[in-house]
């Protein structure tokens, strides 16, 4: 089969001197000058006597073949492919047509796999090997077409005048014809290639190979004028997607030309990214703003003189309703773009019931859990690792963002009135300057927190506790909307104290106050319960825990009475070791004022 491979080859190499030898004829078809004939003629020997020992080996190879009886046919379709770069100056007598002497040797049929009609007997294995050549051969000829068209673009840049139809009147337009030239004989191998596997049935099979146009065979734009207009939208041909990597290790200059096109490429996947950014969040924009816009006109009804005040007020909330609730049907039928409207609303039905003072108390507490969550992460941050330091940082932007979504609510509701936590500011600010993660940072932020931001004792939905997990099957997880913090915060309210600069009344004299005062006042008694509620906590939980420290120390006592009774100490009176054992517990119930404990 080693033999059949060569001969195989050879006859594809002679097919290509064939296609070499048509293009000397079409290009002195006119008026040949002597050494052009004597060129040819040589041309023409050399084929002819390859060809005679080609059939002589098929014969030595095949000997129950006769392929001289075999009807065949010879290639079709080897068009030459327009090679210039802006109004076609290609004549007519450069195009290759079929001569009328048959008996010209560059139109001989080469005996091959491809050639006959039918395909003789024995030949199946022949033609997966041709098959496997004409793939080498069709990759072959894209990687020097690729390689023409970076030396033409580079011909290009060294002069400009070149590109723009002026070849002619300058002295490099030699060097451009003889790479064109180039181009149209490797655009020709590779049309003979894929001729050849529609011949053989296996075209299908190879759909990476694509017929050549003339915008494949253009030199490469953003080489010779990189700030020519529209190439914004421009895209390199499909012939440049293939065997990359080979093509910069045989052709230097080819790697500066992927180097280019590659930052060019994603310079404009970082364009449309952004616009495709900018375009979800105007829509996004659009749909608060109506959201906004109705709730105001809501607003409207609370402060309506008349009846028709009021039909307004609603007739323009459902306006915006409705203008709200088409957009986001367009938005989404468009582009399948998802605007969030559903979680806006969601925090609005959550946020809307809620007055000042309680809006105060749930931008604390979510001030407060970041606060334990970023001293838990200044604790244990040796600990973890990279990936690990990652997540719960990307958990703290969460809590932070969620947080800043209450208190911008309450500054839009309710303006210079609404106060800010300074860690929950100062965390922000960290993570909008991208140096949450500086340890040094959080420790500065730790400890000069206010002192009416105090940290609980436990927050419901603890996750940071127990970072990283180790088990499947916590169901702690970081808080990623108003509504998973509102159900801690409802169920720790008692227990956080919001932060609010008010005056205190006189509880005595209650004579003179207003609803306004005595709402004021209710509100300030509350938060006193609170506070108190909060401390009496404290206190049980520090009982608790001395208890408990009670307990392991008395089982502790008790430990050792046992193992000293069990393991007497060698070299004393077992008397003496139980007076001893008595001994300890007697001075362990002295009281303190007796002696050291």
């Amino acid at each position: 089969m080693l033999g059949a491979t060569t001969w195989l080859s050879t006859a594809i190499n002679l097919q290509e001197f064939q296609l070499d030898i048509r293009r000397v004829v079409e290009a002195h078809r006119r008026a040949p000058t002597d050494a052009v004939k004597l060129e040819l003629e040589k041309k023409r020997e050399t084929a002819l006597r390859r060809l005679n020992d080609l059939h002589a080996e098929a014969h030595s190879l095949f000997p129950n073949t006769c392929i001289d009886r075999h009807p065949a046919r010879r290639p079709t379709g080897l068009e030459e492919i327009c090679t210039c770069e802006e109004d076609c100056i290609c004549s007519a007598q450069n195009q290759i047509r079929p001569s009328e002497d048959i008996e010209d040797v560059e139109l001989s049929i080469v005996p091959l796999p491809s050639s006959f009609e039918v395909l003789p007997e024995g030949w199946s294995s022949i033609a997966k090997k041709e098959e496997e050549l004409r793939v080498a051969q069709a990759n072959e000829a894209l990687e020097f077409l690729r390689a023409d068209i970076g030396h033409k673009s580079y011909l290009y840049r060294a002069n400009r005048s070149l590109a723009n139809g002026k070849r002619e009147r300058t002295r490099g337009y030699d060097s451009i014809n003889a790479v064109e030239r180039s181009m149209r004989l490797n655009a020709q191998r590779y049309q003979l290639a894929q001729w050849a596997l529609g011949r053989l049935g296996v075209a299908g099979n190879y759909p990476q190979f694509l017929p050549l146009k003339r915008e494949d065979t253009r030199a490469v734009t953003a080489i010779y004028d990189p700030n020519k207009r529209g190439l914004r939208t421009d895209s390199m041909s499909w012939i440049w997607k293939m065997n990359v990597r080979k093509d910069s290790e045989t052709f230097s200059y080819l790697e500066e030309l992927y180097r280019v096109n590659w930052i060019r490429s994603i310079s404009i996947r970082d364009r449309w990214k952004e616009e495709l950014c900018i375009v979800e969040s105007e829509m996004e924009w659009f749909v608060r703003f109506t959201e906004s816009r109705k709730n105001r006109a809501l607003e409207w009804t609370n402060t309506a003189a008349t009846d028709g005040h009021m039909a307004y007020a609603y007739r323009q909330s459902h306006m915006w309703k409705l203008l709200g609730v088409k957009a986001t049907k367009d938005f989404e039928a468009a582009g399948s773009i998802a605007v969030p409207c559903k979680m806006i609303e969601d925090a609005l039905l959550i946020l809307n019931p809620l007055d000042r003072h309680a809006l105060l108390n749930l931008v604390q507490y979510a001030s407060s859990r970041c606060l334990s969550i970023a001293l838990t992460y200044v604790t244990n941050h040796s600990r973890f690792s990279d990936h690990q330091k990652y997540e719960y940082l990307s958990h703290l932007s969460n809590e932070l963002l969620t947080g800043a979504y209450v208190l911008g609510y309450g500054v839009s509701i309710h303006s210079s009135r609404f106060s800010t936590p300074t860690s929950l500011r100062k965390m922000m600010r960290a993570m909008r300057q991208n140096i949450l993660a500086d340890v040094s940072v959080l420790l500065q932020i730790v400890t000069d927190s206010s002192a009416q931001e105090h940290i609980l004792i436990y927050y419901s939905g603890d996750w940071w506790s127990g970072f990283p997990s180790s088990g499947g099957q916590d169901s702690r997880h970081p808080v990623t909307s108003v509504a998973g913090l509102a159900e801690h915060w409802k169920l720790q309210r008692r227990n956080v104290i919001a932060v609010d600069r008010r005056h205190f009344v006189d509880a005595s004299n209650l004579t003179g106050l207003s609803v306004a005062d005595l709402q004021e006042a209710r509100s300030v008694t509350d938060d006193t319960i609170a506070s108190l509620d909060l401390e009496s906590d404290l206190v049980f939980h520090q009982i608790s825990l001395v208890t408990s420290r009670i307990a392991e120390l008395t089982d502790l006592d008790q430990r050792l009475e046992q193992l000293a009774r069990t393991k007497p100490i060698d070299g004393l009176p077992e008397q003496l070791q139980f007076e001893g054992v008595q001994g300890i517990n007697t001075t362990s119930q002295r009281p303190a004022d007796a002696g050291n404990v």
